[in-house]
């Protein structure tokens, strides 16, 4: 009776680590390491980039901050540049981003939140001034599932 009662035990034993074994299948402590910090490093060259900038260097701005983006958030994100383009001429605007922390609020195979905080130092025709932005910023995987790109960020 106690030799089944030990045999039975160290089958359910061997039934409990396949499947715990399996249900953590695909997804290795390194492995979603790499994801996490891949989708920071995108989420924090977003912020940077996006606060980086100089009035006269649109299309500079435009080359480093566009191919970050979804098709479709690019869309919109042209359009506002496009508006405060001749504001930013006028008052020779320049800003230096710089990200201090990133992490990550969630994660699946095809998107990310990422939280985000960064700080400009800001110079005009009217003077320096330090901005702090918190963002969140939500990332998506290109159509070819490679690429990580921002689909949007909103203030937090």
């Amino acid at each position: 009776m106690v030799v089944a009662a030990l045999a039975l035990l160290v089958v359910a034993g061997g039934v409990v680590l396949v499947v715990v074994r399996d249900a953590g299948a695909g997804s290795t402590p390194s492995s979603d390491l790499a994801l996490r910090n891949e989708v920071k490093r995108v989420a924090s060259s977003f912020a940077a980039n996006v606060n980086t900038y100089s009035a006269d260097d649109v299309d500079g701005y435009r080359k480093n901050v566009e191919p970050l983006l979804t098709p479709t958030f690019n869309k919109s994100f042209s359009k506002s540049i496009d508006d405060i383009v001749s504001q930013m001429k006028q008052a020779k605007v320049t800003s230096k981003g710089e990200v201090k922390s990133a992490g990550v609020s969630s994660l699946d195979a095809d998107s990310a939140v990422v939280l985000v905080v960064c700080d400009a130092d800001v110079t005009s025709s009217y003077g320096e001034r330090a901005r702090h932005f918190r963002w969140r910023v939500d990332l998506v995987r290109d159509d070819a599932g490679s690429d990580w790109l921002v689909d949007e960020f909103k203030p937090v």
